[in-house]
């Protein structure tokens, strides 16, 4: 299990164990249920790693997964009718525009920030069953706004679950991550999806801190699957976010910069609004898109990226 940094509170310590207690349930349920194996690779028979259904040889000739994922901030309903941003449209109105931006540049899956009831509801209102989304309204309004939206042409669900993210004024908001299956290859991927504190202040710094932990945390667990992981969202912070998951976890950004245990070296283009991957996945094409669709839609930029994923050599 984990060791728990000191300092924490007994709330974030919580949430640590959870991440580890998940993680190693689900682990255990892909053993029991044939989704891994003992590999023949030359390890004697002691190496695990996931089963040829999920994850193909570079040999075998089959399709590898190649999508595009985003993080997209949509700007709550909250912010606009009668809100802090008035120039905007209302969010229902605004919710056609990001369907419009999802297909205009082809996002497969994408991590939704502030996505609030109304907008939930008009979105499939629009797409109807085309997209699937969690948490979506399985949980809380609250978690609904920071939900992992995919394609069902393209993936299907295989578990989904959340872990507890401090928020702003100190609010613990569960937060998801799910396990889809790539349906062309069968090949599996974690998605992550994160909105973090906002301001400016020491305690909502504080607060940052906490959620990015928790994050690097949960990103090193689900490393030990053998599964890569996509993890986006609007962390509120460029570099300080970004060194640390490059340089505390196995990861790397779409944006490019710097990765492993190297002096750290955050990529020219540097957001909130932040893709990462594990760092066997690779990334092209990032763009932060910020045409006049998108500044119809919201306040942040669309930031996407092609994602592939060669089959992960374990040791």
């Amino acid at each position: 299990m984990s060791t728990i940094s000191a300092g924490r509170s007994g709330t974030s310590r919580w949430a640590t164990v959870a991440i580890v207690l998940l993680v190693s349930a689900l682990t255990a349920a892909l053993v029991a249920t044939n989704s891994w194996r003992l590999a023949p690779d030359g390890t004697g028979g002691k190496g695990v790693v996931v089963d040829d259904a999920f994850v193909l040889s570079s040999d075998s000739g089959a399709p590898l997964p190649t999508f595009r994922t985003a993080s997209f901030n949509l700007l709550g309903y909250g912010h606009t009718k009668n809100g802090d941003r008035p120039r905007f449209e209302d969010g229902i109105t605004r919710t056609g525009y990001a369907v419009k931006a999802l297909d205009r540049f082809g996002i497969q899956v994408a991590g939704f920030q502030e996505f609030q009831e109304q907008q939930h509801e008009r979105f499939f209102e629009i797409v109807g069953s085309s997209w699937e989304v969690y948490p979506g309204d399985q949980l809380s309004s609250a978690a609904m706004h920071n939900s992992i939206a995919w394609r069902t042409a393209h993936w299907e669900l295989v578990e989904a679950r959340s872990v507890p993210i401090v928020y702003a004024y100190g609010a613990w908001i569960k937060m998801p991550f799910v396990l889809l299956r790539h349906k062309d290859s069968g090949r599996l991927v974690w998605f992550a999806n994160f909105h973090n504190a906002y301001g400016r202040t020491a305690e909502a710094q504080r607060y940052r801190d906490q959620a990015r932990n928790l994050q690097i945390e949960l990103a090193n667990k689900l490393w030990e699957s053998g599964v890569p992981l996509v993890l986006t969202g609007d962390m509120n912070e460029r570099e300080t976010y970004f060194c640390p998951m490059t340089t505390l976890a196995p990861m790397r950004s779409a944006a490019g910069g710097s990765m492993d245990n190297a002096p750290c070296s955050p990529p020219s283009d540097m957001r909130i609004d932040q893709i990462f991957g594990s760092r066997f996945v690779q990334f092209s094409n990032y763009n932060a898109a910020q045409g006049r669709l998108i500044r119809k839609t919201t306040d942040h930029p669309l930031v996407y990226a092609d994602v592939s994923v060669p089959t992960r050599r374990r040791p």
